[in-house]
């Protein structure tokens, strides 16, 4: 009678992270935005460059972690990180600097109250309707003492009101202001 065979030993685990030890935030990330990217299709041929998972990689590394934990926890989408990456490599050309890039992100509409003479010493409050544009301005440029609160000064100087601002710096110079306005009066993208 033959001897038993022993079922054969199982697979290595696939890349599994050691027990206990965090898993790498970088990888996680750079999966899930070409993940996404491939199925929206909106990455044009960068997914096809064998060279941008490395990319992407260094993008995010290049940017202080909360840059990181902003895109993870929803704040920045993998469109921005492209949109991202592409503005501070064409920032590290000093020919290009600095670097400017807006869009339309939504509007919203409103009433603006109108008094109105209804007659008879009467007044009406009627409300006129209005739309609100917002965009976002992308900023990139050498990091410099001062700059973003001139750059600050300057949006608001052109009648812009910022609702909110993402500051990011780079571990090698550079700062990526990003600002949420309205008070543009048309539909642009730079």
């Amino acid at each position: 009678m033959p001897a038993p065979v022993s079922p054969p030993p199982p697979p290595p685990p696939q890349h599994r992270e050691a027990e206990g030890s965090p898993p790498d935030l970088y990888g996680v990330a750079v999966q899930r935005i070409s993940d996404h990217l491939r199925r929206t299709g909106q990455h044009g041929d960068d997914l096809d460059a064998p060279t941008f998972a490395e990319r992407l990689a260094r993008h995010l590394r290049r940017l202080r972690s909360r840059y990181l934990f902003s895109y993870l926890d929803g704040s920045i989408s993998a469109e921005d990180v492209l949109l991202h990456l592409r503005i501070l490599d064409d920032c590290a050309d000093p020919d290009k600097r600095p670097v400017f890039h807006a869009r339309l992100v939504g509007a919203r509409l409103y009433g603006v109250p109108v008094v109105v003479d209804g007659g008879d010493d009467r007044q009406e409050l009627l409300h006129e309707p209005g739309i609100v544009f917002r965009h976002e301005i992308v900023f990139s440029s050498v990091e410099r003492p001062r700059v973003l609160s001139r750059l600050t000064a300057l949006v608001s100087e052109v009648g812009l009101n910022i609702l909110g601002a993402g500051i990011y710096n780079t571990v090698d110079g550079f700062c990526l202001f990003v600002f949420l306005v309205d008070g543009w009066e048309s539909k642009v993208n730079v």
